[in-house]
């Protein structure tokens, strides 16, 4: 895998606001095989035909998604967020369709890993998964379908406040996005889906990784004919077929891939931060 540093003002931009945007984060000849595989795979699983969102998980078990696994301008940038210790905790494919305008603007705030805020509580929670959100379709006008962010909310001690009357907080935003930009953000930002008040499908589709220790939203062992596609050991790591004889995952080559890089783990470069 290729090496894209994280800057420090990235760093700090994530850290500060829970979410970090990606211009041109695939090329032209990933984003055409990324929608091919994508269309393809919505038209043959997905068959409600009035309903306004398809909605896909596991889907790094279509061959065609599997670059995204280990994609260079982003994947190195999680590692840097997070940590080497880490594995693929969903896939996830969505296609937003045009809402009728009969349909309100219900808004559901809320941050991932449900249990973990519940668990550690607000002030406890702590960053534990980072997705990579790659947009398929330009949606750079307002209510085309995107999740809405606000942003800091990671940082938040308390819960949510959404001033009486209104759906969203005060700093809520909707990122403008066109087709191959991505969007990282962390399982405490508070993020909702959108409403797509546009003529056209929004499509989207979603890697999250988190510690390895951590039970992945999809399968927890993925099948046979889905690793045995994955030839790299760092993409192997990810999606679980590396195993330690006490059945943790082994984390050595995306470790390796740090120390030939000069990588450090975000929490120690945080405990620095705090020190000084």
């Amino acid at each position: 895998m290729k090496f894209v540093r994280l800057t420090q003002e990235q760093r700090c931009f994530f850290d500060e606001n829970g979410y970090l945007i990606i211009r041109e984060a695939l090329d032209a000849p990933m984003l055409h095989q990324v929608i091919e595989t994508a269309d393809r795979m919505v038209e043959r699983h997905y068959l409600e035909s009035g309903g306004r969102r398809a909605s896909l998980s596991n889907v790094i078990a279509e061959e065609g998604f599997i670059p995204l696994l280990t994609w260079h301008r982003t994947l190195p940038l999680v590692v840097q967020l997070l940590s080497s210790n880490i594995r693929l905790s969903k896939s996830h494919l969505i296609y937003k369709y045009p809402d009728p305008v009969s349909v309100d603007e219900e808004t559901f705030w809320h941050r991932d890993i449900q249990n973990s805020n519940e668990d550690l509580g607000p002030a406890g929670n702590t960053r534990l998964q980072i997705k990579i959100a790659y947009q398929l379709t330009d949606a750079m006008e307002s209510r085309s379908g995107n999740t809405w962010l606000s942003p800091g909310s990671n940082n938040l001690t308390r819960p949510l406040e959404i001033p009486e009357g209104k759906f969203d907080p005060e700093n809520a935003i909707e990122p403008k996005l066109r087709a191959g930009d991505a969007f990282l953000f962390e399982n405490r930002t508070f993020h909702r889906a959108g409403k797509n008040r546009t003529d056209r499908t929004r499509k989207v589709v979603m890697f999250g990784y988190s510690y390895s220790w951590l039970s992945p939203n999809d399968a927890i062992t993925q099948p046979e004919e889905v690793t045995e596609r994955i030839k790299d050991p760092i993409g192997r790591q990810l999606v679980g077929a590396l195993r330690r004889p006490n059945s943790q995952i082994d984390s050595r080559p995306l470790r390796e891939w740090c120390g030939q890089h000069g990588v450090r783990r975000a929490s120690e470069i945080a405990y620095e931060t705090s020190a000084s």
